[in-house]
């Protein structure tokens, strides 16, 4: 039940990434839910299947921006999208969950309530800005990106060259 609602979680968030690159012009270049991972190789998709993602059901999608002039909150909005699906689909799975009886639903309530739990807990932990050895949350990088300063040039620098895969440049 665990690992099921941690990989609906994950899939859940990167998708929100995904969805939101996608729809502010964004190119979608790669896409990893714990084992399952799609990368465009050489113009084209290609899926592998990694037995070791399910020791750690972490995942991340690979959006670039399609135009270097976009404006800021495009990126913030796109980063800002994964917490956000969490928040809404925990939401609405915490409601379900409440709102059923629990008598009748009992098999479908105990994991519908670990993934609402997890995807509300881990959503708003996503979005206080922090950091640890080698990682940022969410919350961190658009605390960044919105104040400015040397990682967000240096992330600015990491856009323009991903965009040079999807754009003539």
């Amino acid at each position: 039940v665990l690992l099921g609602a941690q990989l609906a979680m994950v899939a859940i968030h990167e998708f929100g990434h995904a969805a939101v690159g996608r729809a502010l012009g964004m190119k979608i270049r790669g896409f990893i839910v714990g084992p399952l991972q799609w990368h465009v190789r050489d113009g084209r998709w290609s899926f592998r299947f990694v037995l070791t993602g399910f020791l750690t059901p972490g995942g991340a999608t690979t959006v670039v921006p399609g135009n270097l002039r976009a404006p800021a909150w495009r990126e913030v909005a796109m980063v800002a999208a994964g917490s956000c699906a969490g928040l809404l689909t925990g939401a609405l799975a915490l409601w379900a969950v409440l709102a059923s009886p629990r008598s009748r639903q009992e098999q479908i309530w105990l994991p519908l309530a670990v993934f609402a739990t997890m995807s509300l807990v881990v959503s708003v932990l996503n979005l206080i800005p922090f950091r640890t050895k080698s990682f940022y949350s969410e919350g961190a990088r658009i605390w960044q990106m919105l104040c400015g300063g040397p990682w967000a040039d240096l992330h600015r620098a990491f856009s323009a060259a991903a965009a040079t895969t999807v754009t003539p440049l």
